[in-house]
């Protein structure tokens, strides 16, 4: 069995009810890539079972039987939360506001890769039983907001809010 459990948050906040006086542009930037899989590999090998000599006569020979059983699985849970707010109840005085929420440049990578991968096998006996099962379950959040009731001045500067996010 393979399980993978993955908890990322970037932020960068104001948070509830903060005045905020910047003599400049106000920029909030969080930025966020993720990659998480998990993986599993069973495999049952049996040894054939030996052939005995038979002493001949009537009625059925004994035998035996040798069962292979090879089970995979494999759960991998990621969340990531990549956000940047200005909180509720804010006050912010700025020349200009940016808020962003990006995904993270690693070697020209800017995509969050989840995934699950199970392989299982039996074999050599005179039964096989083999199973596999990969899920993955993936929840990313990105937000760039500004708060219920938050008051943003940005003066004679632009107001720009991003968010991105991009998966795999």
């Amino acid at each position: 069995a393979g399980i993978g459990d993955v908890d990322a948050s970037a932020r960068a906040t104001i948070p509830d009810g903060r005045h905020i006086h910047a003599g400049t542009t106000l920029g909030l930037s969080s930025s966020a890539n993720v990659d998480a899989k998990a993986s599993a590999d069973a495999s049952a090998t049996v040894p054939a079972p030996s052939s005995g000599g038979s002493t001949g006569g009537g009625g059925s020979g004994g035998g035996s039987s040798s069962v292979g059983v090879g089970v995979a699985v494999a759960v991998n849970v990621a969340n990531v939360t990549n956000e940047a707010t200005i909180g509720k109840d804010a006050i912010v005085e700025a020349n200009g506001v940016k808020l962003e929420a990006v995904m993270t440049d690693v070697d020209s990578d800017k995509i969050h890769t989840f995934g699950a991968d199970a392989k299982s096998g039996a074999g050599g006996g005179t039964i096989g039983v083999a199973g596999a099962v990969a899920i993955s379950v993936d929840t990313v959040h990105t937000n760039a907001t500004i708060g219920e009731n938050a008051a943003v001045n940005a003066g004679t500067g632009d107001v720009s809010l991003a968010a991105t996010s991009q998966t795999n």
